[in-house]
């Protein structure tokens, strides 16, 4: 098992090295290069995910994921809140005083 870290944050060294650090007692952790030149990381792993969902090569990959298992979406996890509150919350004047 290995963790594989994607993308343009990836490629920082002290966000590389950070995740390495904190997930050391879990799994090596190392960063994946992209197969293209053309297109971005994030177009690439779109494309990994549907090959794999579709049967093909990267299966392994998202049946280790369980992406078919998986429900809901990423907009359950969003949190409302008013433009006061906000301002409050980073220490801002609201707009009510």
């Amino acid at each position: 098992d290995e963790i594989l870290l994607s993308g343009r944050q990836a490629q920082q060294p002290a966000i590389r090295e950070g995740l390495a650090r904190r997930l050391a007692a879990i799994a090596p952790v190392r960063g994946l290069k992209g197969f293209a030149t053309v297109a971005k990381e994030g177009a690439q792993g779109a494309a990994i995910l549907a090959d794999g969902l579709a049967g093909g090569i990267n299966r392994g990959i998202t049946d280790g994921l369980r992406l078919r298992e998986a429900s809901g979406t990423a907009l359950d996890f969003l949190r409302v809140i008013t433009p006061d509150d906000a301002r409050r919350q980073l220490g801002l004047p609201t707009g009510s005083g």
